[in-house]
């Protein structure tokens, strides 16, 4: 029984270090060909809002399939997530395509993986912000939700 219990915390373990390291790449390191942009989570009175920033490299930044991973306290369900696609989505709505939920090498948290599900966004400029998408959750606004950032 312990052999067991062992290999299923290894296999979660080694699941959710594949994960985050997935997501860090995803989400904080959008340096490709020289540029780089930055992300942000806000609350609006109604939703959280997700932007992007270019920040610097070459204009214009063509954006294209994406993955951004917010974290959430245990105690806030995800099950009611609802993902909302605003410009530039083209043809790539954002989409919550991994839950994991209290994950055993971080159980006080929640990990959910939105992602744009390919093709062209279109483009956004240096110094420009755009909206990639808004998420609501059950119960409305958690002060402790935040964007997914490698170590934290």
């Amino acid at each position: 029984m312990i052999y067991y219990w062992n290999k299923y915390l290894n296999s979660a373990y080694n699941f959710m270090k594949n994960i985050l390291i997935l997501c860090f790449l995803s989400c904080f390191c959008w340096s490709v060909n020289g540029q780089d942009a930055g992300l942000s989570l806000s609350w609006n009175g109604a939703a959280y809002v997700v932007k992007m920033e270019v920040v610097s490299g070459a204009n214009p930044l063509l954006l294209g399939s994406s993955q951004v991973t917010i974290v959430t306290p245990a105690s806030v369900s995800t099950a009611g997530l609802v993902v909302n696609c605003i410009s530039p989505c083209g043809v790539s709505p954002w989409a919550a395509n991994t839950f994991v939920n209290a994950p055993p090498a971080a159980p006080g948290n929640n990990f959910v993986a939105i992602a744009s599900l390919g093709g062209n966004m279109g483009e956004v400029v240096n110094g420009a912000s755009v909206t990639l998408f808004t998420f609501t959750l059950t119960g409305g606004c958690d002060e402790n939700v935040r964007l997914f950032i490698n170590g934290n």
